[in-house]
């Protein structure tokens, strides 16, 4: 028996109206009547939905008990099950109308998915009768437009919080923002209105010990992982507290020279380093290392000839193996 039906489903989700047959004497078969609802209240807590439909069995709409069972498709035919299968037992129908909710978990991420729908006598407990084709599940009006969101829309709101992410995966990422052909683009931009009070337009805070409030790295040899400007000339670019400044990389701004023979030439000690060779204009603060040996002379520096080079301005010989801490601005 080949049959017709409007079935629905409303919720936080999704709404949607399905075509079904039935193979076997369960069939969903039912008109679209006048007083038959069209239309369903939505809800917005959890992630469950109502599925609704019309039954008939054996040519006449369905009354009484009957056992239903969900599973949800990555795929209208074949696939891969999604979630758990959803059990409602003993679910009643009259008139040919049953409603059940459903929850498969945070399964909706985009994606499109098929319902296969199953079902049998709540008396009975033999096999289900498997209800032909899987429903796809459509998206409501609401849900099309959070999905908008996404594309150039934009959400307003007066209360503390505008957007709350919480996830609890060990190695997941709250936001990711891809721009691939963006060749001025900003990834993430925050801003503050307010010309008064203390506002921050990004803050990051990590609590374990390992951990970073932010990341910040550039794909490019030639580009800038951090960029900090001031928009005036009392206005402070970086400003870092209650912390110290640490530097890493294979590169290091920050760095510690030890003046070994090789180096030295009566009481100066030529420095080699990347970010300093050939390197003029370069901002050099350095200082005398308390370890192992100790050059206990007044000190300088000075650029000639492509090397940077640090000299005892009483020209005293450098000690071999005197250390020195180097940190390099660049300009």
């Amino acid at each position: 028996m080949r049959s017709r039906a409007l079935i629905a489903i409303a919720g936080t989700v999704v709404t949607a109206a399905l075509v079904a047959s039935a193979a076997t004497a369960f069939g969903v078969s039912r008109s679209n009547d006048a007083e038959e609802p069209t239309s369903f209240a939505l809800s917005a807590l959890g992630n469950t939905f109502t599925f609704q439909g019309a039954l008939d069995d054996g040519g006449s709409p369905a009354n009484g008990a009957y056992d239903f069972r969900f599973i949800m498709y990555d795929d209208g035919v074949g696939g891969s099950q999604v979630g758990p299968a959803v059990t409602v037992n003993d679910l009643a129908v009259s008139g040919g109308i049953f409603t059940a909710p459903l929850d498969f978990g945070a399964v909706f991420q985009g994606d499109n998915r098929w319902i296969e729908v199953q079902v049998r006598a709540g008396a009975s407990s033999g096999s289900y009768t498997t209800l032909s084709p899987r429903q796809a599940i459509t998206a409501t009006p609401y849900a099309l437009y959070s999905r908008n969101l996404a594309f150039g829309s934009s959400m307003t709101g007066t209360t503390t919080t505008g957007l709350t992410i919480n996830q609890n995966a060990t190695a997941a990422n709250g936001i990711v923002v891809n721009m691939d052909n963006a060749t001025n683009g900003v990834g993430l931009f925050a801003m503050i209105d307010s010309a008064s009070g203390t506002a921050v337009g990004v803050e990051g805070v990590a609590s374990s010990a390992n951990g970073a409030g932010g990341s910040f790295m550039t794909m490019n040899t030639s580009g800038t992982g951090l960029r900090a400007t001031g928009n005036g000339a009392d206005s402070t670019a970086l400003q870092i507290g209650n912390g110290a400044i640490k530097l890493t990389g294979g590169t290091r701004p920050a760095f510690e020279w030890t003046a070994t023979a090789a180096s030295i030439t009566g009481h100066v000690t030529t420095i080699d380093h990347p970010l300093l060779n050939d390197n003029p204009n370069a901002i050099v603060i350095f200082s005398p290392l308390w370890e192992g040996v100790y050059n206990n002379h007044p000190t300088g520096i000075y650029y000639f000839n492509g090397r940077w080079r640090i000299f005892n301005q009483d020209s005293i010989a450098m000690p071999t193996n005197a250390k020195f801490n180097i940190l390099v601005f660049d300009q």
